[in-house]
């Protein structure tokens, strides 16, 4: 996944020309601190989702860029939408089902169906919009996962942080790196 965030500031432009003076341990510093930002914004949310987002986010200086990555699948799709659109809908890959694990069944997340066994397709009365859907129980009816044939997501532009937020982390640090050089 890539993403860019731009900031448009006078003030902000002025810094960017005294980090680039600086040099590259300046970037390096702004790198580490819009990292940080991002991993502190998903630990706010305070879910399991994101905390796993918070692992998957470093920064880096690549060339003159400074860059943050989130190797974590969906955080895109969240802040987006499907395909980068606003909104849009997701279908299966392989198989006629999306499997969403049910959040009240500690085995099933992090899980595939195909990995727990004796599960049983049971048809839910109404389909959605998306179409059929169903659910994968054990022998007792226990849902362990819930099933459809597609899944939209809107477009969610808390799932990062703000040019602001971005700001707000990065100028101390930034001001204390160039004061000591």
């Amino acid at each position: 996944m890539s993403l860019t965030v731009q900031i448009h500031d006078k003030a902000v432009t002025a810094l960017f020309r005294r980090i680039e003076r600086a040099g590259p341990t300046a970037r390096k510093v702004v790198a580490h601190s819009a990292a940080r930002c991002t991993q502190d914004h998903f630990r706010a949310k305070n879910s399991r989702y994101y905390g796993r987002a918070i692992n998957a986010t470093t920064g880096r200086v690549q060339g003159d860029d400074v860059v943050v990555s989130i190797d974590h699948t969906g955080i895109a799709l969240r802040r987006y939408g499907s395909g980068g659109l606003p909104g849009g809908v997701v279908k299966p890959k392989r198989g006629k089902y999306l499997a969403i694990p049910d959040s009240d069944n500690p085995q099933a997340k992090n899980n595939a169906p195909r990995r727990i066994g004796g599960l049983h397709f049971r048809r839910n009365a109404a389909g959605n919009k998306y179409g059929e859907s169903g659910r994968l129980t054990d022998s007792t009816g226990r849902v362990f996962f819930w099933l459809t044939q597609a899944a939209k997501h809107e477009p969610d532009p808390s799932v990062l942080p703000t040019d602001s937020d971005f700001e707000r982390a990065i100028m101390p640090d930034l001001e204390h790196h160039l004061e000591n050089i």
